[in-house]
């Protein structure tokens, strides 16, 4: 068994993120036009804390570079933080 495989399936493009809040506002909108949408960017990650869980799990297999960090989290809360800058491109 691969351990890395669960968190390439749980990855999503940024692109596909994306695309993915858009249909998910326009079909809330179209349910119920006058519904406030709260969209929340993603939590800072603990990336120390990931790297030694991981290691205490799988040792020596653990992954030496983590699937998710700050970096990465951040273009995601990026994404998030335009959409409510610019409130009609979705």
């Amino acid at each position: 068994m691969q351990y890395f495989q669960v968190s390439e399936r749980q990855h999503v493009p940024l692109e596909e993120y994306k695309e993915n809040f858009r249909k998910i506002v326009r079909h809330l909108k179209e349910c119920s036009p006058t519904m406030l949408i709260v969209l929340i960017t993603p939590p800072p990650i603990d990336e120390e804390g990931r790297q030694q869980y991981a290691t205490s799990v799988y040792g020596e297999k653990a992954m030496t570079a983590l699937e998710r960090t700050n970096d990465v989290a951040g273009n995601y809360g990026q994404r998030c933080k335009k959409r409510r800058a610019g409130r009609k491109s979705f």
